[in-house]
């Protein structure tokens, strides 16, 4: 059984080229040099969206089930000059006005395609941080049980019950309790961030 540890994805981003923020990076003038766009990109309101198809961050963006395209480039005009943000591999958009950081991502193996429906995890606190065995259930439990939105589960006594309202790393953190838990779909703890926050 795979065993993930937190965090999954660290971006690391040498400070004194790019601007850092915890799901993006701003990018300067000659960040610009290392980087090839496709040249097509789309219009979301007053702001362009690229993929980076050349060098510079590393990574593979991690886009619903498939992970064949690289890192998502945004345009905005500010001041009347063209600024470049690079979101982490992690972030992906969720609709016109909200991207989503995922902070789990179960490996992307045949067996993970149901992934989106929700999937059990046996979580385990050592120093306050959890550790997930994917795909472990407890024995009587159905693989996609019938829940009341998103959020995060806990099993006990034969039920499910919501613990947090948040599918996010830091609402399991703040649980701080070992046994299984079940997250609906998307089958991710992540954060949602409007894309105003890009800035």
């Amino acid at each position: 059984m795979r065993q993930l540890l937190f965090p999954l994805l660290l971006i690391l981003v040498s400070t004194n080229t790019m601007a850092q923020h915890s799901f993006y990076v701003r990018l300067r003038d000659k960040d610009m040099r290392h980087l090839a766009m496709d040249t097509a990109g789309m219009s979301i309101g007053d702001i362009r969206v690229y993929l980076n198809t050349g060098s510079g961050k590393k990574g593979v963006h991690y886009c619903g089930q498939s992970s064949a395209l690289n890192t998502i480039l945004l345009e905005k005009t500010i001041d009347d000059k063209k600024v470049f943000y690079q979101l982490n591999t992690n972030v992906d958009f969720l609709n016109d006005s909200t991207l989503i950081e995922y902070s789990f991502i179960p490996e992307n193996t045949s067996s993970s395609r149901y992934y989106d429906e929700g999937v059990w995890v046996l979580v385990k606190f050592k120093k306050n941080k959890p550790q997930l065995e994917i795909d472990k259930k407890p024995e009587q439990a159905v693989r996609i049980p019938i829940v009341n939105g998103t959020g995060i589960y806990y099993y006990a006594s034969d039920t499910l019950q919501k613990v947090s309202n948040e599918q996010s790393y830091t609402a399991l953190c703040k649980l701080k309790q070992d046994g299984y838990y079940y997250l609906p779909s998307l089958g991710r703890l992540y954060t949602l961030h409007s894309i105003d926050e890009v800035k």
